[in-house]
């Protein structure tokens, strides 16, 4: 009965010292709630809330002790709306200006909230302009056609939005015939021996008449004499300009006649400009828009560890097996001695 009891003793013995180390091991942490447990996290992003990446070992070590990973939690923390960057172009236009030089583009410019910047290779003329029409008339007071005069003239002209003085290079159009005038003119005489009762007129003898008067009633002869006639010239009066004088030992004296001439004028039309280049830019920015219905998710993984306990049972097997041991040894000890004894008797 007595070795009965020894054995039982034995084995509770054993169990209680497995207990015993599998309590210190768990009491070995910080004695809180939370003894044994391990807590990880790991944020990422993804595209979809069920998107779910495990970085997780399934066996970590913390301070000389094994957990074993037993679960992994997904949250999401924020739902973030796509954007996606973009270049976009504005183009502008310079005042009218002489050069590019001059087209006082800024480097910088903003619109709609949009900071845009200049690239100055893109500065070239828009195809617009500001034109100022020069126009200039060269009238003859003969016949002309577009043979008989210039196919280019230059004038001078002031630009209306510098106010400087421009040379311009005007070109032919047309000749128009304008409308007839009678222009004021006059023809110079030189009459001959005038001595004498009949002196001489470009081969004419005239007779002196009685009211002095210089070719009177040869109105026609004299519009003859430079190449006028009746219907294209009129005499409108004659006087004596000199008296008498003697060249060459021949006397003379002038004579002046008012004479008007028929004319049919002519005019050559020409016309230029003076440009003034608008010049156009292109400017690039950066805007960020939001692609509709398409997000990212802030997500956080967390990772669950337990307190692995597999070496504290290896351990308490031990004891066990090394008590068992133990108490068959002994049995068999004392078994071995009362053979002995009976054996002396």
């Amino acid at each position: 009965m007595k070795k009965g009891r020894g054995i039982i003793t034995t084995l509770l013995l054993a169990a209680g010292a497995i207990f015993w180390i599998n309590d210190i091991a768990v009491r070995a942490s910080d004695g809180s709630a939370a003894d044994g447990v391990v807590w990880k996290t790991y944020k990422y992003t993804s595209d979809s809330p069920e998107q779910k990446e495990n970085i997780f070992k399934k066996t970590i070590k913390k301070d000389g002790r094994t957990y074993q990973l037993v679960d992994v939690s997904y949250d999401v923390q924020k739902k973030n709306p796509v954007t996606k960057k973009s270049q976009v172009e504005l183009t502008a236009l310079s005042e009218p200006v002489k050069s590019s030089e001059m087209s006082g583009f800024a480097e910088f410019t903003r619109k709609d909230g949009v900071l845009y910047r200049l690239d100055k290779d893109t500065i070239r003329e828009s195809g617009e302009a500001h034109v100022q029409k020069v126009t200039v008339n060269e009238d003859y007071n003969h016949a002309v056609d577009a043979s008989s005069v210039p196919q280019k003239i230059k004038t001078k002209a002031t630009n209306e939005l510098t106010g400087e003085e421009t040379e311009v290079e005007c070109s032919f159009e047309e000749i128009i015939r304008l409308d007839r005038f009678w222009q004021d003119s006059y023809i110079d005489i030189t009459f001959q021996q005038y001595d004498a009762n009949v002196f001489y007129w470009q081969g004419l003898a005239i007779t002196k008449n009685s009211q002095n008067i210089p070719l009177k009633g040869y109105e026609t002869q004299l519009l003859s004499s430079v190449g006028l006639s009746p219907d294209t010239g009129r005499v409108l009066k004659t006087y004596w300009s000199s008296d008498e004088y003697t060249a060459d030992g021949v006397v003379c004296r002038d004579a002046k006649a008012e004479v008007q001439k028929l004319v049919t004028p002519y005019r050559a039309k020409y016309s230029g400009e003076i440009r003034m280049p608008i010049y156009e830019a292109t400017y690039t920015g950066t805007v960020e828009e939001i692609v509709e219905g398409e997000y990212t998710y802030d997500m956080v993984a967390t990772a669950e560890y337990h307190q692995s306990h597999d070496m504290v049972y290896f351990v308490g097997i031990v004891v066990l097996i090394l008590a068992l041991l133990l108490i068959l040894f002994l049995i068999s000890k004392k078994r071995k001695r009362k053979e002995g004894e009976k054996t002396n008797v």
